[in-house]
């Protein structure tokens, strides 16, 4: 096709489309009202996130948030709570999960495991209030047995 076809355009405003061959410089015009089509292989950002468990994605929130206030692209959390529509309460409950071992982190993140997907995020709380992290890490396997 690019050997022959020099130029294809089209124009909204008159529905037409235009092709010009290389050698003869032949000039072809067709009317066509052409829509503007999805593909199909779309992949669809709002639909997998929705899939992830909670607790993922609100560690991962919260790693965002962390990042914006160190650039200072955030002034504080209270005007984060602002942005995301939500009670600064609630952003502080998301922002505490940054206190649970390096441990608990990596496997709410990169775990296959299906229980985490069921763990509501109120039974983190006892986990997060505890500062040991070996004890962190026991609490953590008893929730999830």
């Amino acid at each position: 096709m690019r050997s022959i076809i020099k130029e294809v355009y089209y124009s909204t405003e008159l529905k037409r489309l235009g092709i010009i061959f290389k050698e003869s410089n032949l000039k072809l015009e067709f009317d066509v009202d052409l829509k503007q089509v999805r593909p199909l292989n779309k992949w669809h950002k709002e639909e997998e996130i929705a899939k992830e468990p909670k607790i993922r994605r609100n560690l991962a929130l919260a790693y965002q948030i962390q990042r914006l206030i160190e650039k200072n692209e955030i002034p504080n959390l209270k005007q984060a709570a602002e942005w995301l529509n939500m009670s600064q309460v609630r952003l502080n409950q998301i922002m505490n999960i940054l206190l649970l071992s390096p441990a608990i982190q990596e496997e709410i993140i990169c775990s296959q495991n299906k229980r985490i997907a069921a763990i509501p995020e109120y039974k983190l709380r006892d986990i997060i209030n505890e500062p040991d992290w070996q004890k962190q890490v026991q609490m953590w396997r008893k929730l999830l047995a």
